[in-house]
């Protein structure tokens, strides 16, 4: 989704808040968050509350003539048919619609880009063509939400938020608000199911978890089936306790 295009209208547009469930934010983490760009989800959600994402679908790139996918890292080809079947069938009959596109770029590269609207590419271009098609009842859908991630040099997700509102060419920059006590728990389990003894029991023992940081971690181990490490660590802190007795 790229090709830049100077052109820009100068209306000024309060800076909008998107907000979305843990489960859209769980998502991404897995898919966006934490792979090379160039890649992309569609976002949905009720028209009447039309900045909180409540579904997420990550989506293939659309094939070339050799069926491969079109993608790399300064583009992806979106696949408009692939796209309309998930709104048409998924979302639309439980009350829910498009809401924008979720995509990843290059570092350094924050903004949406512009494009061409003679070939239908860039960024803007493609978020204006949507919300020019739009079908929905009464034509509700107002503003096109338009995250961006990109990856620093750790490989640590930063998004940019973004929304294009109807008839502008001029994405307008916007808060993105994730409950961080659900982000939290979403994140520490996710990383638990990935984790062996030898990545937790240093980190366990280091001291620096409160105790009751320390019978969490146990609970969180034992509920995603992680018992074995969960007893051993048990049975370490007894054998620490004996130790300390004595001495």
């Amino acid at each position: 989704m790229s090709v830049p295009v100077q052109k820009r209208n100068k209306k000024n547009v309060k800076s909008p808040t998107i907000t979305m469930t843990p489960e859209v934010y769980r998502l991404y983490r897995q898919t966006i968050g934490q792979k090379e760009p160039e890649t992309f989800a569609l976002l949905g959600g009720r028209l009447d509350n039309p900045f909180h994402i409540t579904e997420y679908k990550f989506c293939p790139p659309c094939k070339d003539r050799h069926g491969r996918y079109d993608a790399s890292r300064s583009h992806v080809n979106v696949d408009h048919e692939f796209m309309n079947w998930v709104i048409d069938h998924e979302w639309v009959p439980n009350g829910k619609y498009m809401l924008g596109v979720w995509h990843s770029h290059p570092a350094g590269c924050t903004s949406p880009s512009y494009g061409d609207p003679g070939s239908n590419q860039g960024d803007v271009v493609f978020f204006s063509s949507c919300l020019n098609g739009d079908d929905s009842p009464d034509e509700n859908w107002r503003n096109f939400i338009a995250p961006i991630t990109t990856l620093d040099h750790e490989g640590k997700d930063l998004i940019h938020g973004w929304v294009l509102p109807k008839g502008s060419d001029r994405p307008v920059k916007a808060k993105i608000k994730i409950p961080e006590a659900e982000v939290s728990l979403y994140d520490a389990l996710g990383f638990l199911k990935q984790c062996t003894d030898q990545d937790i029991r240093p980190w366990y023992h280091s001291g620096s978890l409160t105790q009751e940081m320390r019978e969490w971690l146990i609970c969180s181990l034992r509920l995603i089936g992680q018992q074995k490490i969960a007893e051993r660590l048990l049975d370490e802190d007894a054998a620490q306790e004996r130790v300390d007795f004595t001495v």
